[in-house]
């Protein structure tokens, strides 16, 4: 299905008629695959005891991924009804939760509540949220504010020490604004296997005490 205009990517009804078209068997991953990502993002998720959300989760296979390599406290999130009862009836074993990213700390409840979460992935979702036609050098308000709730989401719900893995395409002066908060620190790591279109990895630290997934990167945790 085509994307008839930028802003189709931000709206639900996009997004179930494009999964209904594509049918419960299709998996697709924006950017990369899972084989070449892993050993970029394992190293920032750490601990298998820890808690993962994956952001507007779509069809991609990451989530189950880590889950068959025993991460068994992931959980996908994404506001299309019609994917995530699509993967609900592929994976039944992994916690799947219709919601708008920008109305989770509405619904932190639905999610543990504040500081529940060691990692929250990110893997083209603010993408699409700030996508629009206008140039990339001015954003609209409305896809400023379409950022900010995001990030603010993601702030609430990580641990002090949790971490925000952000997969792009987008360089660090395009994105940085979007990002750039008091409460992490910020590094950006480039992922590329030299044949094809840079892309980055944005590991956003939450400020405080080391969760799970610092304390297994820094050789403390149980693998």
């Amino acid at each position: 299905m085509d994307v008839t205009t930028l802003d189709d990517l931000q709206t639900r009804e996009y997004w179930d008629s494009r999964y209904a078209q594509e049918g419960a068997q299709m998996t697709y991953d924006w950017f990369k695959s899972w084989p070449e990502l892993e050993s970029h993002l394992l190293p920032h998720i750490g601990d298998k005891s820890a808690r993962v959300l994956e952001l507007g989760c779509g069809n991609s296979t990451i989530t189950p991924a880590l889950y068959s390599l025993g991460f068994h406290q992931v959980t996908s999130l994404d506001f299309s009804s019609t994917v995530i009862e699509q993967m609900r009836g592929k994976h039944p074993e992994i916690n799947w939760v219709e919601m708008d990213i920008r109305e989770m700390i509405e619904k932190d409840g639905e999610l543990g509540g504040a500081a529940s979460w060691d990692v929250v992935l990110d893997k083209g979702t603010l993408d699409a949220l700030v996508a629009e036609k206008g140039s990339v050098w001015d954003p609209s308000e409305r896809v400023r504010e379409n950022a900010r709730r995001e990030i603010d989401a993601v702030l609430h719900l990580l641990r002090p020490g949790g971490r925000f893995l952000y997969m792009t395409w987008m360089s660090r002066p395009l994105r940085m604004p979007f990002l750039e908060r008091a409460e992490w620190k910020i590094e950006v790591l480039p992922v590329n296997d030299g044949n094809g279109l840079d892309y980055y990895l944005y590991v956003c630290t939450k400020h405080g005490e080391a969760s799970v997934a610092d304390a297994a990167a820094a050789g403390e945790g149980t693998p």
